[in-house]
């Protein structure tokens, strides 16, 4: 199984561009723990814990913007 860890969105497009079936995560904690009790393996994992711009948080008036990689 391959592993990505993109630092930017194009990086990231590229990387699910050329790698059908990966499974993109954050934590990881529910994936590790699927994986674990024999779940599908997919034949690549995307980390998007790197990527700045889904951290964030933004109010925008009339909603919030809460990126994938933001914690709370």
């Amino acid at each position: 199984m391959e592993f990505f860890l993109p630092r930017s969105l194009d990086q990231l497009w590229r990387v699910l561009e050329d790698n059908p079936g990966a499974r993109v995560y954050t934590g990881g904690t529910d994936l590790l723990v699927e994986l674990e009790r024999g779940g599908p393996r997919p034949p690549a994992l995307v980390c998007l814990e790197r990527i700045g711009r889904l951290k964030i948080v933004r109010d925008w008036g009339d909603g919030v913007f809460i990126g994938a990689a933001a914690t709370h």
